[in-house]
């Protein structure tokens, strides 16, 4: 039932939506008048009672947002139209503006549901007035109206001139039926002659549970309404082999269809605040008809601990919490034992304990406490790739882990392998180290508790504090434990805080989707045409932020709480700091991380350098990535997230990787350095002949390639410790035509090459001091400019006369012309550890200057005049990117690495849309294929993932 009920949810509300839309409580008293029920055809699989069409709020803000889609804003104004004609025209009764009424919604023709209209009209008067409005509606001059004798009952039938039947209606036993389908009418005419809903026992038991009738309620027939859903879902079957080596299908018609036998009937009465469709009713369910729901009979709702031990980034969930675990798991037993797949259970939970040499089900009931959660984190692209999570809470950890560690030894014994073979250790961080165990069953959780589990696949497992944690891959569940020692749990997502806002404390059944991370399931879930009119409308469905479906048991009636968030501008932002200037742009950083990876590449362990873009000379219309992990080993990945190869090198690389065309012959190698080495190595990682090269001290800086004419014949530029600065030639050879002394203290960041007026100026500085040299190391120009250079490197100036950027401890800007001449200004006060950019970033030719200090971001203009400033959770450690995204936009990257939270800024302050993003690592944003129009952003995660996001 996991993907069973994100399709019911979804479509159950988008049902609503479209044949009613939003509704709100007023100031009236709904009069519950049971006479209507009995036209309402049993065929029906859902009818909304309305207590007056005047209480359809058509202004509110959010059907505004949606009035564009077409038939929203074709019932929409077609309420407004009917509205007015009533309050304008005096020979229509305007108490029928008032008047409760029913909408029945019946499959005719090619499965389109079709409104029947269900109002009270015992007077004359009344009458005159409902066919007064007919005839506003549908105007004799342009229509014609003609009577049909039906079964003694006389319909009126109205057709317009192109003889298109749009209204039937009949005046019988006190009551106006009123529909486009004249089959409807009549189905509705025969029902008054026969026992309907209203002697239906489920029906008549859920009416006396209603304790008050808001202005709009919503019935569902639960046997007839998946009918509903079933039109827009996708019926192909996806097939996998199960670890018993059977051939398994999962088919989410069939698991709707099934749907049928959740319930008896159900009563929701709607209410909408300002961003938010909340839903509260009834539902009825029976144990002698072995409905699911009746499981839960005899349950007291339970507080869930889902919030807490799920991650951020969860893409739904579904809990059941319990206070009766004995009942509610021989109720599990009873329901399976009347079910279809009875014997196929049995046979396979035997197999499980023929392994495990245990009663298998017995075992894990013990160790369950009151609570089991099946959850999605992350869907790529290819939802068969999406993280599940199945989740138990434990009575008793300690003794959880003594009967696990049996099942395992037993397991391995019969299999002939060590117990240690199943068992993998794994550092969160420093202190805090996780035993992972391969489970040898992932299929358990569906063969244990059925359908409503069957999507989780239990590969790997570990004890995080109360909960027995299960996961399809060992990387996701190295995921979920760094989302969780970093305290990333789901209580602090924004959407989730929004819906959680109009739920209930306490429950037995919660179900929370997050839609936004669930669009990627559109093609698993949706059939082709569903799928085309939700991409065509993927801004608006965007708009639609959370979902959250809570059932409390009662003695056979159940409790339903459902809360729909939609965007109210402010749910995922928070807004930018105080000003520093009068005029700062105050922009909006949206939080959560919603946006699905293309796809994730596991390296295993934490990044520690920049992924870069670099091209495939093979294929030079697709790009590769080259990046290194914490254990020193370097990776080159291809545009479709594989590992080509990795090489392990000694140590951290210090410089930028830069690809050269060493035999300038079109392949391109990677060069690049660490502290003792400068490396050369071709596109398979193999190092060049001679190459590396061993530095003659320490470096202290990156290498740096200088290219003077462009002609391939490559230097490269490296700071040591001893203070010197060298020069190797293209071979790797020191040059003999570099001559310099050395400086007084250590160069930290890179040498830099500019070429001004036709001249080469090598540009380079320790602590105290700017150098300027020449090609062969001789100082061309010596500036008196002293202060306490800061930790960033030397820029070259935008616009005017060119001159080197640099900043001090303090952020004051120095410009340093190539005659030595400086000027100085102060655009703030920032520490010694503060970053420094400084580029175009509006194509004016005028230079803004960007700095992180400490947890703030400021951007100004060349004037010093601030533009905006951010604040983040925590210390920024990387200094900010430039990225290009046309000739006159460039945007700000910012990492926040101890939150795992990767932000990207125009140069007013707003954040890219679906900012921010999950990432622990500086990123780069490119075009993977040149092919594309979209761009790629790659960046690391915590847990040593790489992921590619593709930005609208």
């Amino acid at each position: 039932m996991k993907g069973k009920l994100i399709v019911v949810i979804a479509l159950f509300l988008a049902i609503i939506v479209a044949a009613v839309f939003y509704f709100t409580k007023t100031e009236n008293t709904f009069f519950k008048d049971t006479s209507l029920y009995t036209a309402v055809p049993v065929s029906v699989p859902v009818f909304i009672e309305v207590s007056s069409i005047k209480s359809i709020p058509v202004k509110n803000a959010v059907i505004e947002q949606f009035s564009g889609l077409e038939k929203i804003g074709r019932v929409t104004g077609w309420i407004q139209n009917l509205d007015s004609i009533i309050k304008e025209n005096s020979e229509i009764q305007n108490s029928l503006r008032s008047e409760p009424f029913i909408v029945a919604l019946g499959y005719m023709g090619e499965k389109n549901l079709t409104p029947l209209i269900i109002l009270k009209a015992e007077s004359n008067n009344r009458q005159q007035s409902l066919g007064n409005l007919a005839r506003a509606l549908y105007p004799e001059t342009e229509n014609t109206y003609n009577e049909i004798d039906y079964t003694g009952y006389k319909i009126t039938s109205v057709t317009t001139s192109n003889n298109v039947n749009v209204l039937n209606y009949c005046f019988t036993s006190g009551l106006y039926l009123a529909s486009s389908n004249l089959v409807l009418v009549q189905q509705s005419l025969l029902q008054l002659t026969e026992s309907g809903i209203s002697g239906n026992p489920g029906f008549i038991k859920l009416n006396k549970a209603v304790e008050s009738q808001p202005d709009i309620s919503i019935y569902l027939n639960q046997r007839l309404y998946p009918d509903i859903i079933t039109e827009w879902v996708n019926s192909a079957s996806i097939e996998a082999v199960n670890e018993f080596g059977e051939n398994t299908r999962r088919n989410h018609y069939r698991s709707i269809q099934s749907f049928k036998k959740y319930a008896s009937w159900s009563q929701l009465g709607a209410v909408i605040k300002n961003h938010d469709l909340i839903f509260k009713g009834k539902t009825v369910a029976n144990d002698s008809l072995n409905q699911f729901l009746a499981v839960f009979n005899g349950q007291l709702p339970v507080r869930s601990q889902a919030e807490n031990v799920l991650p951020g980034n969860t893409s739904f969930f579904t809990s059941y919490t319990f206070s009766n675990k004995k009942l509610l798991f021989e109720k599990i037993e009873r329901y399976n034992a009347l079910g279809e797949t009875f014997y196929k259970r049995e046979d396979l939970i035997r197999k499980i304990e023929l392994d495990f040499k245990i009663k298998f089900k017995n075992k894990f009931q013990s160790l369950v406490k009151n609570e089991m959660i099946v959850a999605n984190t992350n869907i790529p692209a290819d939802p068969v790739n999406k993280t599940t999570l199945f989740l138990l809470e434990l009575d008793n950890k300690s003794k959880a882990e003594k009967q696990l560690d049996t099942m395992l030894m037993n397991y391995a014994q019969r299999k002939e392998i060590t117990v240690e073979d199943l068992k993998t250790t794994i550092s969160v961080n420093d202190k805090t180290d996780f035993t992972i165990f391969e489970f040898p069953f992932p299929s358990f959780p569906g063969i244990w508790l059925g359908k409503p589990f069957s999507g989780a696949q239990a590969k790997y497992g570990i004890f995080y504090k109360d909960f027995l944690v299960f996961c399809n891959t060992e990387e996701g569940l190295q995921d979920y434990l760094y989302e969780l020692n970093e305290n990333n749990t789901l209580s602090k997502n924004p959407r989730y805080q929004r819906v959680k806002g109009n739920s209930d404390s306490k429950s037995n059944i919660n179900t929370y989707v997050n839609a936004g991370r669930n669009l990627n399931m559109m093609n698993e879930l949706f059939n082709s045409e569903t799928t085309k009119k939700i991409n065509k409308n993927k801004t608006l469905a965007r708009k639609i932020l959370a979902l959250n479906w809570q059932v409390s048991s009662g003695k056979e009636i159940f409790t339903n709480t459902i809360s729909v968030s939609f965007d109210d501008g402010k749910t995922d932002v928070e807004e930018n700091t105080e000003s520093k200037g009068s005029k700062v742009a105050t922009g909006k950083v949206e939080n959560t991380g919603d946006r699905q990876t293309t796809w994730q590449c596991r390296i295993g362990n934490a990044l520690i350098t920049k992924p870069v873009f670099t091209v495939n000379h093979l294929e030079r219309e697709n790009r590769e990535i080259i990046v290194q992990d914490k254990s020193n080993k370097l990776h080159q990945i291809s545009n479709d997230g594989t590992i080509r190869w990795s090489i392990e090198l000694e140590g951290p690389v210090m410089s930028e990787i830069f690809q050269i065309d060493y035999l300038a012959n079109g392949k391109l190698q990677y060069l690049f350095s660490t502290k003792n080495k400068l490396y050369i190595v071709d596109r398979n990682g193999v190092n060049l002949e001679n190459f590396p090269v061993t530095f003659p001290s320490p470096a202290t800086n990156g290498v740096n390639v200088l290219d003077y004419d462009n002609n391939r014949i490559y230097r490269y530029f490296v700071a040591c410790s001893d203070k010197k600065i060298y020069a190797y030639d293209k071979e790797g050879k020191l040059m003999t035509g570099w001559n310099f002394e050395g400086t007084k203290t250590a160069v930290t960041t890179p040498v830099q090459h500019f070429r001004i007026g036709g001249k080469d100026y090598i540009a380079f500085k320790d602590k105290h001091k700017i150098y300027i040299q020449n090609r062969k190391g001789e100082p061309v120009a010596k500036t008196s400019a002293e202060f306490e250079n800061s930790r960033n490197p030397l820029m070259l100036s935008i616009g005017g006369k060119p001159k080197i950027v640099a900043t001090d401890t303090k952020g004051t800007i120095y410009y340093i012309d190539f005659d030595g001449n400086y000027t100085e200004m102060k655009v703030g006060k920032f520490g010694s550890n503060h970053f420094f950019k400084t580029d175009d970033l509006n194509g004016d030719n005028k230079p803004e200057f960007i700095f992180t200090n400490g947890k703030e971001l400021t951007v100004t203009d060349e004037n010093g005049t601030v533009l905006f400033t951010q604040k983040f959770a925590n210390t920024i450690q990387n200094e900010p990117n430039i990225y290009r995204f046309g000739p006159k936009q460039k945007k700000i990257g910012v990492v926040d690495a101890k939150a795992s939270r990767i932000y990207l800024f125009d140069i007013t302050g707003q954040p890219h849309p679906g900012f921010p993003l999950q990432g622990a690592t500086e990123f780069s944003i490119g075009k993977l294929t040149q092919k594309s129009d979209k761009l790629n952003l790659i960046v690391g995660s915590k847990g040593g993932n790489l992921y590619n996001y593709t930005l609208d």
